[in-house]
């Protein structure tokens, strides 16, 4: 399952890099196989925090939604603690990436692709 979510994530960063957003459609199936192949207490727990995270990112837009949806996906799927270090992997490479470009917005996606290449297929942690 880890190499379908890697797959939709190249897909992710294809769009991000093109058009600075994603369709999150395509991370609803994702989710709906977590529901029925693994632990439903989980996505039950994580759910409520998932759309209070969508609702005050929809008031202040601090990050793009897309990003929330991959970073949800990959709580679920991730250890806590594989998820975190990929969630400060794509902030250091985000913040590389904005040195870089030196503009306002940047695309997220490519970055969380590759904190989470490096944490699963290399078992950085």
């Amino acid at each position: 399952m880890l190499i379908v979510i890697f797959c939709l994530l190249i897909l992710f960063t294809y769009q991000d890099i093109r058009y600075y957003a994603i369709s999150s459609w395509f991370g609803m199936p994702i989710i709906w196989m977590y529901g029925l192949n693994y632990d439903l207490n989980k996505l039950l727990l994580a759910l409520p925090i998932y759309f209070s995270l969508l609702y005050l990112n929809r008031c202040e837009k601090y990050i793009g939604n897309g990003d929330i949806d991959i970073f949800f996906i990959q709580f679920l799927y991730l250890t806590f603690e594989q998820w975190l270090a990929c969630i400060q992997l794509s902030c250091f490479f985000g913040i590389l990436l904005s040195l870089f470009l030196k503009s306002k917005k940047i695309p997220l996606i490519p970055c969380i692709t590759a904190s989470f290449g490096l944490i699963i297929f290399f078992n950085w942690l």
